[in-house]
C-alpha cells in the first residue's frame, strides 16, 4: 500500500470516523483524500476501512504504516471507552497473524515487530479484566499455532514451582500461568468436561472457562491437577454451588456438585 504523507493521517482518521458514524459517504471520504493528498484512491479507501475493521474487532489485511496505526491508537484511546480500544486491538492481532500467515505460504520467516509492539503497549491501557482476557485469547491462539499435542504434553509435565513468572512467545511477554491454562484448554479441545459442549467464537475457536479444583485463595496452583475445562454455566455451578470432593489423585477427581456425581479425567494424554 502507498504510503500516506503523515499530514494526512489526520484527515484520514477524521474521515474515516465521520464515515462510520454515517455523516458522510465512503465515496467522498476517499474522493476528497485522493484530490487532497498525493496517494490513489485504493490507499485512501484501506485508510478508511481500516477504522471501521478496528472498531468492529474484525481482521483487516491491508497494512497501515508506523506513524499512522500509532496516530488511530492514539485517537481510538482519547475518543473511546476501553471495549472499543480492545475490539481495535483484536482487529490488530488478527491483521498481524493474517500477514505472517501469507509470508510464511510464502517460505518467508515474518514477524511484524513493530505491530506487535504497539499491540503490547495500548494492551497495556486496558482495565485489568480486558487486558487479561486478550492475553488468554492471544496464548490460545499462539500455543495451538506453534506447539503439538506432544509439546503440550511435555511442557505440562515438566511444570516446576522454580519455573521463571514470565515466557516470551513471538516477542510479547505473558506469564506462564497464562500459558498453562492455555495448554489445558487445547490439551481438552477447549471442551466443557462436565458436559461436552464446545462455544464456537464468530471470529473463529471456541470459548471455554478454566476452574480450579483448589482455589487460588487457598493457594491452588496453575497445574494440569488442579485445572478443570468448564462452560460458563458449570463453571459458575462449581464456583457457587454445593461442591463436596469424593476422590482425588494427579489424574482423576471425583465429586459431588449440587447432589449430582462427576468423575473428571486430569491425566495428560
Amino acid at each position: 500500500m502507498a504510503s500516506i504523507p503523515n499530514l494526512a493521517v489526520s484527515d484520514a482518521y477524521t474521515l474515516a470516523r465521520r464515515v462510520f458514524d454515517q455523516q458522510i459517504s465512503l465515496t467522498y471520504a476517499i474522493t476528497w483524500l485522493a484530490k487532497n493528498y498525493p496517494i490513489n484512491k485504493g490507499s485512501a479507501s484501506d485508510y478508511i476501512s481500516n477504522f471501521r475493521y478496528m472498531m468492529e474487532g474484525r481482521r483487516f489485511t491491508r497494512t497501515l504504516n508506523e506513524f499512522s496505526m500509532r496516530y488511530y491508537f492514539e485517537r481510538i484511546t482519547d475518543e473511546f471507552l476501553p471495549e472499543v480500544l480492545s475490539k481495535a486491538l483484536i482487529a490488530l492481532m488478527a491483521h498481524i497473524e493474517y500477514y505472517e500467515a501469507v509470508q510464511a505460504r510464502l517460505g518467508r520467516v515474518t514477524i511484524m515487530r513493530t505491530n506487535r509492539l504497539i499491540y503490547d503497549e495500548y494492551r497495556q491501557l486496558l482495565p485489568v479484566a480486558l487486558r487479561d482476557n486478550m492475553l488468554q485469547i492471544d496464548l490460545e491462539k499462539l500455543v495451538d499455532r506453534t506447539q503439538t499435542r506432544a509439546d503440550i504434553i511435555r511442557d505440562l509435565q515438566n511444570l516446576k514451582e522454580t519455573d521463571p513468572t514470565t515466557v516470551i512467545i513471538s516477542g510479547i511477554t505473558y506469564s506462564r500461568d497464562s500459558k498453562t491454562i492455555a495448554q489445558i484448554k487445547i490439551l481438552r479441545g477447549f471442551k466443557c468436561q462436565l458436559c461436552g459442549i464446545q462455544i464456537p467464537k464468530k471470529n473463529g475457536g471456541f470459548y471455554i472457562e478454566a476452574a480450579h479444583i483448589t482455589p487460588k485463595r487457598l493457594r491452588g496452583r496453575e497445574t494440569p491437577d488442579n485445572i478443570i475445562i468448564l462452560c460458563p454455566n458449570h463453571h459458575k455451578e462449581f464456583d457457587f454451588g454445593d461442591v463436596r470432593t469424593i476422590t482425588r489423585s494427579p489424574n482423576q477427581v471425583s465429586f459431588l456438585m449440587n447432589g449430582v456425581q462427576h468423575t473428571i479425567d486430569l491425566a495428560l494424554r
